[in-house]
């Protein structure tokens, strides 16, 4: 950002010299990197470094009132009225949106009767004495006006030929395949998409670009004006303009700075508008350079603005205790300074905030903050605006902080446990891209709650989606290791956030829903029991019950799925889906080898997990194992069967391991063999055969009824 020092006293007339004033903004957090004295004009020119989030010390205006707040003097800002005629703008030229979510908000004014021409001596001295820190040039008196704006209020403006405007009206859309634009510095561009572009560059010189998202400003035939990026050849103003379109809006600042860097197309423009304006100066910078351009080119203004849009620009409320300087500054600040250094920057507090806060200093008081200051959203941005007018030499460097030793949070700590039992089992942790591409292999989650968080602009070309799952990220990354040689014995986990939109239907970009999620994947002969083992693994050491059951899940083979159930408040919620890549997919990650998949829904897990252990005897008397062959009905699920067995078992059972499946010529047609192994054990004494067998004679019976088992010999 550039101004000059003469600039910033027309708003805040104090008396200090350049070195002092640049001195106080820099120590405030404003930085002046460069200054320089014009001999001519006897102003000084200040090059400034501004923050992202201080969009508005942008314009002139901003860093006055800054300045004001840091000297007391007043804040004076320029008039905004003027007379108009009685004519409605309305009547002479309208407005078209077509695209609010590229543009919010337009808006037009309409001035007849101008005369161009050299701007009056006291804004080129201006621009000659900021030309020693900005490349700025003259151009005649309406084009001035709207740069000199720009730079005052921190919102982009823009001047239309109105005899040059098709219909000499407004039509503000997406660009269309087979337009054409010429830019102000005569750059020529091409809307052609790629797959109809026969050519390495346009007839006629310049270059194709193609997006949906391109924003034009156009005329009622073709396009006049990269919206919030620059202005059309066509459509400038020149010394034969009598009427102008004056145009003001708030262009979205995602789609604006992908745009911009599209084009390779940037300006002061684009600059501020990538970064975001503030919504309630879009009709204040209007009527600011409509009032000029009557006083300085001889226009005359048609009644009212025209609007098309609208775009919220309400000033917000931020709780602020007074206590919290002391704790976060480590000074006294008393409650009359505070609250006169918070009103100075414009905020608004209650009148009765100081009593309060030598009364209560603990208890909050609602702080009005203006939409020019959007990055004043909590507490401690407000105790920051108070430190740097208080100035940090005054923040002593030998405060003492007070400090209290906190424990690990139970999530942590689940986490950390889910590392260590994976990293022993033979497994390493990866990290991988939360965009992925928007194709159907990335598309699909066990978690999704409502429909997918599309990127406006993405990162990596293609990959324009926020992953709703991270498997076929894991698939990715088993491809990477296989093209480099590694075929087999690729273990992989990963933690980390899966995303999708809070419900169907929601917009593409509302807020996604976080979920937190282990995956990971194995091969080998046994890479489904292995994933399922872990699985079990993790559910054992941190004592959390689950039930299995079969899932159809897109990336997993039929028949070769399941998710394990958490019991919740009488309901059931899926922890984890486990199961086998299916051929279908595999072939989509180009993969020779078959391999397992498993997603684990951590943040259940975490709040499911039991942490606190018992101390329990080890055993004291020997158990008894037996091994049986079941042969059970084709439609009946291991699940059912262990089910009944563990609610039948009795007391002595202590585990049922399942060991095998089977089917062949000595089993009956619709029917299958599982053989299962059981564990029984008590821990007052040493049991008998007999005991164990009469307790199998009476489990039997019950599978025989429950499941249509029977016990094959």
């Amino acid at each position: 950002m550039e101004t000059t020092v003469q600039w910033l006293k027309r708003y805040c007339p104090t008396k200090l010299d350049p070195e002092r004033i640049a001195e106080l903004l820099t120590m405030s957090g404003t930085e002046v990197e460069e200054s320089a004295a014009h001999s001519r004009t006897g102003d000084t020119a200040l090059k400034l470094e501004i923050t992202s989030n201080r969009t508005d010390c942008y314009g002139v205006l901003g860093l006055a009132r800054e300045l004001s707040a840091l000297t007391g003097e007043a804040f004076e800002p320029p008039a905004l009225d003027y007379e108009t005629l009685s004519t409605p703008a309305a009547d002479v030229s309208g407005v078209t949106l077509e695209c609010p979510d590229l543009c919010p908000v337009y808006t037009l004014q309409v001035i007849r009767g101008v005369q161009v021409g050299p701007s009056p001596q006291w804004l080129l001295d201006l621009f000659e004495a900021l030309a020693e820190v900005k490349n700025i040039r003259p151009v005649n008196n309406v084009v001035d006006i709207t740069n000199f704006v720009m730079l005052e209020m921190a919102q982009p403006l823009h001047a239309f030929d109105a005899a040059k405007m098709a219909e000499r009206r407004i039509v503000v859309r997406r660009a269309q395949p087979g337009e054409s634009f010429v830019a102000i510095d005569g750059s020529r561009y091409e809307f052609v998409p790629p797959e109809k572009r026969n050519g390495t560059s346009p007839e006629g010189g310049g270059e194709y670009v193609w997006d949906p998202d391109i924003c034009v400003i156009a005329d009622a035939q073709r396009p006049q004006c990269l919206g919030g990026v620059m202005g059309g050849l066509d459509s400038e103003i020149t010394e034969v303009t009598t009427d102008v379109l004056l145009e003001s809006a708030y262009f979205e600042p995602l789609n604006n700075r992908a745009t911009s860097r599209m084009l390779n197309l940037h300006s002061d423009s684009s600059y501020r508008f990538s970064r975001g304006v503030d919504p309630a100066g879009v009709v204040a910078a209007s009527r600011r350079a409509a009032r000029l351009i009557a006083e300085i080119c001889g226009g005359e203004v048609y009644e009212g603005v025209i609007q098309a849009g609208d775009v919220t620009a309400e000033p917000w409320t931020v709780p602020f205790r007074h206590a919290a300087l002391k704790r976060t500054l480590g000074i006294d600040v008393e409650p009359e300074r505070a609250v006169e250094y918070l009103t100075r920057l414009g905020l608004e507090l209650p009148k009765d905030a100081v009593k309060l806060a030598k009364k209560e200093p603990q208890k909050p008081v609602e702080v009005t903050v203006p939409t020019y200051r959007r990055d004043l959203t909590r507490e401690i941005d407000l105790v920051e605006e108070v430190g740097r007018l208080v100035g940090y030499g005054e923040v002593p460097t030998d405060t003492g902080m007070r400090a209290t030793a906190t424990g690990r949070r139970k999530r942590e700590r689940v986490f950390d446990l889910v590392r260590e039992r994976l990293v022993a089992a033979g497994y390493h942790e990866t990290i991988s891209d939360s965009f992925v591409p928007v194709t159907d292999v990335y598309r699909h989650s066990p978690w999704k709650a409502g429909g997918h968080v599309s990127v406006v602009n993405p990162v990596v070309t293609g990959q324009g989606l926020l992953r709703p799952s991270m498997l076929a990220s894991l698939l990715g990354l088993r491809r990477f290791n296989q093209n480099h040689g590694q075929l087999s014995g690729v273990r992989l986990f990963e933690l980390g956030r899966v995303f999708a939109q809070h419900a169907a239907g929601s917009k593409p970009t509302s807020p996604a829903q976080e979920t937190t999620v282990l995956a990971l994947t194995t091969d080998g002969a046994e890479a489904w029991r292995d994933a399922k083992g872990v699985v079990d693994s993790l559910c054992e050491a941190l004592q959390v019950a689950v039930r299995y059951e079969p899932v159809e899940f897109a990336h997993f083979a039929p028949g070769l799925a399941a998710q394990a159930l958490l019991e919740v408040d009488g309901g059931t919620q899926r922890l984890a889906v486990i199961g086998e890549a299916s051929e279908e997919v595999r072939n989509s990650f180009d993969l020779q080898t078959p391999c397992a998949l498993a997603e684990l829904h951590l943040d259940r897990l975490a709040e499911a997990a039991e942490l606190h252990r018992t101390y329990r005897d080890l055993p004291r008397y020997p158990g008894i194992t037996r091994e049986l062959a079941l042969i059970i009905p084709e439609a009946v699920t291991w699940q059912e069967l262990s089910r009944t067995i563990r609610d039948h078992g009795g007391a002595w059972l202590r585990t049922l391991t399942y060991l095998d499946e089977y089917r062949g010529k000595q089993i009956p047609k619709g029917k299958k063999q599982y053989t299962l192994e059981m564990f029984f054990q008590s821990p007052e004494r040493s049991l008998t055969s007999d005991e164990v067998n009469q307790q199998l004679d009476t489990l039997l019976q019950q599978v025989r009824q429950a499941n249509g088992a029977e016990l094959r010999t």
